[in-house]
């Protein structure tokens, strides 16, 4: 299988996790082991993660409030995503 469609394929489902997170719909224990599984296997970089963390701050079509909301539901996620880099 094409590796570039893996990584594409992880970096959708996690953008789709992430806003998934932001509406309440996915917890945060839920969210982070995605997150390490894609680091893992399917060639995710932590900076790619960051993309899509910013690309659900700011895109307005995703209808989530304000970019000032968004960082504060995000918050609990980037400080575990620190903790997470450190233990790494």
């Amino acid at each position: 299988m094409d590796t570039g469609f893996v990584r594409e394929w992880a970096l959708n489902w996690l953008k789709g996790s992430i806003i998934g997170y932001m509406r309440g719909e996915i917890t945060l224990n839920n969210l982070l082991g995605r997150i390490k599984r894609c680091l893992k296997s399917y060639g995710v970089m932590l900076s790619d993660v960051k993309v899509l963390l910013d690309l659900v701050t700011w895109d307005p079509a995703l209808n989530l409030g304000p970019p000032e909301e968004r960082r504060k539901k995000l918050d609990p996620l980037l400080r575990s995503l620190n903790e997470l880099m450190k233990g790494a």
